[in-house]
């Protein structure tokens, strides 16, 4: 078995480990949190297992970061285009009158 081979393995080894932790820790994190608890809204009342809650607010948290990234870019998309358009000449209305729009040569 060259060098090469054994170092591909104990990375293979390592992300197995670590993946099993991260698995077990998942695993623990659910049981202890599925324990049923109360929630108090401002008109009523409802039961759901503190897991549901966790999940629910975590889809909820990547929602309005996804919307609010997306108006972030919205806003510099338009503030962009309105400086390159702040940017231009303005339009003579008049037209070229004496082909103006030339640059006027000094003599020598």
């Amino acid at each position: 078995m060259s060098e090469h081979d054994r170092d591909r393995e104990w990375r293979l080894w390592l992300a197995l480990g670590l993946l099993a932790v991260v698995v077990a820790y998942v695993i623990a994190f659910v049981i202890e949190n599925s324990k049923r608890v109360t929630i108090h809204w401002v008109l009523a009342s409802s039961h759901s297992s503190v897991i549901w809650l966790i999940v629910v607010n975590l889809l909820i948290g990547v929602a309005a970061g996804l919307l609010m990234s997306s108006l972030y870019r919205r806003r510099r998309r338009r503030g962009h285009a309105e400086t390159v358009q702040d940017r231009r000449e303005p339009a003579d209305s008049l037209g070229d009158v004496g082909r103006r729009d030339k640059a006027e040569r000094k003599p020598g």
